[in-house]
């Protein structure tokens, strides 16, 4: 196999970025219409919503990478058909339906654990503070209802990723980005308030349940499979998932807590700042993210393989391409909140100061680098940097609230830079010494890469 040395030609990384260039485009639209039509209160509990949810990383346990990464080992045996039903090895696809239906039980589970606790838990936090002419109690509980449905489809659309099917995901992805952004100003714009998250989200679902029935042969034989011996999970998927677990719960606090914070202590209109300017900053991350989505079979492959020389190759050109994208996002989006300020445009109240958002820009910079090589170390089928996640999201947090409560927007932002610049010098460390004995014996010269 040969590696594609311009990291743009790839049709499964042109449609996802496609897809993120279009997030990185709309969003301000997005943001200006909130910014014009929601009150500055509906737009805290707008972003508070999206925190909220985030809160599935405590059922969810960070699964879907093992699913990611155990499926793209298993799949570099096998192919796919004409008819998108699994050719190869029956032992090898017996293993890669063991591995399906228990993701599916998992996150079936999950589903419903996320649904009850989160969605009583939310209300109860939403009801605290804020404004009581705000109809947000049933808008809530669809978005709880809606994230769970799509809790259910995740384990299902991870095993296709991680079997090589991200061209087509990509394609049904752009698709739903594009029809749920319109769906989503549709819904701002007619008045329906807190109602467009679901909106969106119900757009989501239609794409996942479109994406399952057009692989609903693949997924047939993978549940039809039984002879050979199962992928055991206690031995092969639990040493890497209850460390991802670990990680994933930590993650919760390094990057959903801004807004809640914002909203339990400065008010529902400074969490719509927060929330605005975290918006932006995710979407260009998004666009960057691209690259790292469909490198990560790719990864798992040569990894399985031992192509190591290839796979540092291919990591290398992705981490810069990753930071160059960032990059250039961040200094775009600056400019613009500059702007606003210097023009004293009514949008500039509805967004952080140019000051503190540089400070979150510079830590999304970190944030990606970080990202590029915790894929790289992952798609070992380890997670070496369960101990680092841990420490650095309880320092983000702990920063976060200290700061937040009483500096307010500029200390989260200082705590969370400060934090990731440490958290990029310790994993550099550990992926170095991670190579250095993990690729001792390499694929013999002269084998396919």
């Amino acid at each position: 196999m040969k590696l594609a040395r311009w990291p743009f030609i790839e049709p499964a990384i042109a449609l996802s970025a496609i897809g993120r260039v279009w997030l990185l485009v709309s969003s301000p639209i997005t943001l200006i219409l909130l910014g014009r039509i929601f009150s500055p209160e509906e737009q805290g509990y707008y972003f508070t919503f999206s925190s909220l949810v985030a809160l599935q990383s405590f059922v969810e346990l960070g699964f879907a990478i093992v699913i990611v990464n155990n499926a793209s080992h298993e799949w570099s045996m096998l192919r796919l058909t004409e008819r998108r039903d699994v050719a190869g090895e029956p032992s090898v696809i017996a293993r890669l339906g063991s591995i399906a239906r228990f993701a599916l039980r998992w996150y079936a589970a999950a589903a419903v654990l996320f649904s009850v606790a989160v969605g009583i838990g939310g209300q109860w936090f939403l009801a605290q503070r804020g404004a009581v002419e705000t109809q947000w109690r049933e808008p809530w509980w669809a978005v709880v209802i809606l994230t769970g449905v799509l809790l259910c489809t995740l384990p299902l659309t991870a095993l296709l990723e991680g079997c090589g099917q991200l061209p087509t995901l990509n394609r049904y992805r752009l698709a739903q980005a594009v029809a749920g952004t319109l769906v989503l100003w549709g819904a701002i714009v007619g008045g329906a308030g807190l109602w467009a998250s679901p909106f969106w989200l119900a757009v989501a679902v239609v794409r996942d349940v479109a994406i399952i029935f057009r692989y609903r042969h693949f997924f047939r034989t993978l549940f039809t499979a039984r002879s050979g011996l199962p992928v055991h999970w206690r031995r092969e998927i639990w040493p890497m998932q209850w460390r991802l677990a670990i990680s994933g719960v930590a993650n919760y606090f390094a990057f959903s807590l801004f807004t809640p914070i914002m909203f339990r202590y400065q008010g529902a209109a400074e969490a719509g700042r927060m929330g605005m300017t975290l918006t932006a900053v995710t979407a260009i991350q998004s666009v960057a993210t691209a690259w790292l989505q469909v490198r990560a079979p790719r990864f798992g492959m040569l990894i399985a393989r031992r192509s190591y020389a290839a796979l540092d190759r291919l990591f290398y050109v992705t981490t810069a391409t990753v930071v160059g994208v960032v990059v250039s996002g961040a200094v775009l989006f600056w400019l613009v909140v500059a702007a606003l300020y210097a023009a004293g445009h009514p949008l500039a109240e509805r967004v952080l100061p140019p000051s503190t958002t540089a400070v979150f820009l510079v830590a999304a910079t970190l944030v990606m680098v970080s990202a590029s090589e915790s894929t790289y170390l992952r798609a070992h089928k380890r997670e070496p940097i369960m101990v680092l996640s841990v420490v650095s999201s309880i320092a983000i947090a702990v920063l976060s609230w200290a700061l937040g409560s009483t500096v307010g927007a500029l200390g989260e932002a200082l705590g969370y830079a400060g934090v990731y610049a440490l958290v990029v010098v310790w994993e550099t460390r550990i992926l170095q010494l991670a190579r250095r004995h993990w690729h001792r014996d390499p694929a013999p010269e002269g084998a396919p890469s």
